[in-house]
């Protein structure tokens, strides 16, 4: 094809070499074939979830519940399209969205006549949600499920991929991910007409039946950058094996600890398979304020190992001071008392017994 414009020669030869420009059809491909629904690959995982709210049509005045414990992005795109975070507690067990909490939240809001528009849905740390029971909740209750899936990607619940479930699922592959385009993210909607939406809205708004740059409504260049595409194509091979060795690192913790009661290990579901995106562990007895914990995480960081808390609850940020929190001490307990290891798959053995003689060391004091 002759083109319109001038491509210089380099950007043509990377084009041709490694088929940039088709990439990010191609990686659409692979994830509609492993999860059904329909692709958008977008430019991040916090792209995908604004996308999805506004393409399933939240918006002003709307309520969406959100766990107390997770990265900000999955709350803060709910006010950034003009809904209102309603916030929900985790469970001890699996620190995924309390769903007997859930239903109150849905059953209140539908008394006082402002209904649940959506629910966000994160699987934290790779630790699938009963999404067996919070679908039946959202079907009975008229809400829509939109997972994060951005620490779940290759995980499951009950033999189904994480990402299939809800009517939209928003991924990640920023450079901590387990695989990565040091960048971009990935929207998989369950209609092809949410999805064709978001689609416009990531391309500015553009109407994709018309090739005469008509916009009616306000988007955002939320594309996915084609080179990012194609480093995460060249690793989608691999997803399977990095799972594994993500499990396997966290396994050998789990063991090298196994003489120490104080330290007790994130659980996994019976009925999932928990990706470990994260090596999570709680310190039993640690002091409420949390100290006990900030200062097992500075004796780490002193040894040269990166380490950090579990996230601060949501509900206690100043950003969202005023949304309504149902329950919220189980993500301050965890916040208080849980810490992540270093748990990448390119971790040696030598590393990782390094961890484990610092954690030990001070435990043992």
């Amino acid at each position: 094809m002759i083109e319109l414009l001038e491509v210089d020669i380099q950007e043509r030869f990377l084009l041709e070499r490694f088929k940039l420009d088709k990439a990010p059809q191609l990686l659409g491909a692979r994830f509609e074939e492993m999860l059904g629904g329909y692709a958008t690959p977008v430019s991040s995982g916090t792209a995908a979830l604004e996308l999805a709210l506004r393409a399933l049509g939240v918006g002003e005045g709307d309520r969406v519940i959100c766990p107390t414990l997770t990265f900000v992005a999955s709350a803060s795109m709910v006010m950034m399209v003009g809904a209102e975070p309603v916030f929900v507690d985790v469970c001890e067990d699996h620190w995924t969205l309390d769903l007997k909490l859930v239903r109150e939240a849905l059953s209140e809001a539908k008394e006082e006549e402002r209904p649940i528009k959506a629910i966000v849905a994160v699987h934290l740390f790779g630790q699938p949600c009963d999404m067996d029971k919070l679908g039946e909740l959202a079907r009975e209750y008229d809400a829509y499920v939109v997972e994060d899936v951005a620490h779940g990607l290759g995980g499951q619940f009950r033999g189904q991929s994480l990402g299939s479930f809800g009517d939209a699922a928003a991924f990640s592959f920023n450079r901590n991910k387990v695989i990565t385009g040091f960048g971009g993210g990935m929207l998989v909607m369950r209609l092809e007409k949410t999805c064709r939406r978001a689609k416009e809205l990531a391309n500015h708004g553009r109407q994709s039946t018309r090739d005469d740059y008509w916009h009616e409504s306000l988007g955002n260049n939320y594309r996915m950058p084609e080179v990012c595409a194609s480093l995460v194509l060249d690793q989608f091979g691999e997803l399977e094996s990095r799972v594994r060795s993500k499990i396997g690192v966290f396994e050998r913790y789990k063991a090298l600890f196994a003489s120490l009661p104080q330290l007790e290990a994130m659980k996994s579901r019976p009925d999932g398979l928990h990706t470990r995106w994260l090596t999570a562990f709680k310190l039993k007895g640690a002091s409420k304020d949390g100290e006990t914990v900030s200062r097992l995480l500075e004796v780490l960081n002193l040894d040269g190992i990166s380490s950090r808390p579990v996230w601060t609850p949501l509900q206690q940020q100043p950003v969202f001071r005023g949304c309504r929190t149902y329950g919220g001490e189980m993500a301050s307990i965890l916040n208080r008392t849980a810490f992540l290891l270093p748990s990448s798959t390119s971790l040696s053995e030598r590393d990782q017994d390094k961890v484990v003689e610092s954690v030990k060391r001070f435990v043992g004091k």
